[in-house]
């Protein structure tokens, strides 16, 4: 049985996806995910997901959520990331299982779908409406979120919703 009983399991996928794409919409277009991301998360995760995992899951995934978060600060002080990305990946990592190749298959996930992000901004970027948001006029730079969201949903049905 999950880890997450009853009506906990469909209702936390519900509402994480809800949050992935408001997170990725927002991102898309503004090149910024909101903070309001990162709580709805954790508060998603502290009322439908931790009750139902083992302590040492709970560590475990708390363990590797700081760890993302502390590579995410080193790829921000690079350059490489946005502070929200960062702050959405730590989030986003509680709802992953905590297994070493469950994590690396997630980060697999999360790149893979960059690429298509990457060239469905270019293009919106070129079109007239492009022009209209943010996010299209900064040069160099392109939103990261839709790419987590991608690898967040998609993990999280790969292995049966979360908890």
């Amino acid at each position: 049985m999950s880890a997450v009983a009853g009506l906990a399991a469909p209702l936390a996928l519900c509402l994480v996806t809800v949050i992935a794409l408001w997170a990725a919409a927002v991102d898309f277009l503004y090149m910024r995910i909101p903070n309001g991301v990162h709580v709805a998360l954790a508060a998603v995760f502290a009322v439908l997901v931790l009750p139902g995992l083992p302590w040492t899951e709970t560590a475990a995934r708390l363990g590797v959520a700081a760890a993302v978060f502390g590579i995410g600060l080193a790829l921000y002080a690079r350059g490489l990331l946005g502070a929200g990305d960062v702050k959405y990946l730590a989030a986003a990592a509680l709802f992953v299982p905590a297994a070493p190749e469950v994590v690396l298959a997630w980060l697999v996930l999360i790149t893979m779908a960059g690429l298509p992000v990457f060239a469905l901004h270019r293009l919106v970027g070129l079109a007239a409406a492009g022009g209209r948001f943010p996010s299209f006029s900064e040069a160099g730079y392109f939103p990261y979120g839709p790419a987590i969201s991608i690898g967040l949903v998609t993990m999280l049905i790969l292995t049966g919703a979360p908890g």
